[in-house]
């Protein structure tokens, strides 16, 4: 059998539970009361994490391949975003070119996206002084460890640029297989060094 060489198709509906990841919900009012300019949702989905920093005042841009998903977004924003704002762009993250200019935005918020590693570095260029980087991996469960960095990894691109706030690491996968899944809060150094 040949190995696929097309992507899976995009999501059929919306999630039943479309709560905030709690490592989204813990920053929120710290992001959306501090980040000043543009957050990014990279990889949001039916827009679970975007609508609620929207709601916090934050001025969202949201990113997804999914135009299914995108399109519940632009259905759902208008009666359920009571402050701050929301944008969508449809973008393959793993294809198309980054188009955030180097500290030009204020927050990246990265929640479940499998080929974060792959792309990690263009989040970090965009952010501000002072601004905040929010990173949840995939659990790796099943065969999807597979898309998951190694341990350390993630930490080695972050470390000397940002003062951490929250940071967990876990081995996943079958016995010896070199992937890690990881929570990681982090806000980009300035001057004053302040830590979140």
């Amino acid at each position: 059998m040949e190995p696929r060489k097309t992507r899976p198709p995009d999501r059929r509906g919306p999630p039943v539970d479309n709560r905030p990841a709690p490592l989204v919900v813990r920053f929120a009012d710290e992001i959306a009361h501090n980040a000043g300019d543009l957050v990014l949702d990279v990889g949001c989905g039916f827009g679970r994490n975007a609508l609620y920093l929207a709601n916090r005042g934050a001025t969202v841009v949201g990113l997804d391949r999914d135009t299914a998903a995108l399109r519940f977004i632009s259905d759902q924003a208008p009666r359920m975003i009571t402050s701050g704002a929301l944008s969508l762009r449809q973008v393959d993250l793993e294809l198309d070119e980054w188009r955030f200019a180097p500290n030009s935005v204020s927050a990246v918020v990265c929640v479940d996206f499998p080929p974060v590693f792959r792309v990690l570095r263009s989040l970090v260029a965009s952010l501000r002084p002072g601004g905040y980087l929010l990173l949840q991996t995939i659990g790796g469960h099943g065969g999807n460890y597979l898309e998951l960095p190694t341990p350390g990894a993630i930490r080695s691109v972050l470390i000397g640029d940002f003062e951490f706030g929250c940071f967990t690491e876990r081995r996943v996968g079958p016995g010896g297989s070199a992937a890690a899944t990881a929570l990681i809060a982090v806000k980009h150094r300035r001057d004053d060094k302040a830590a979140i």
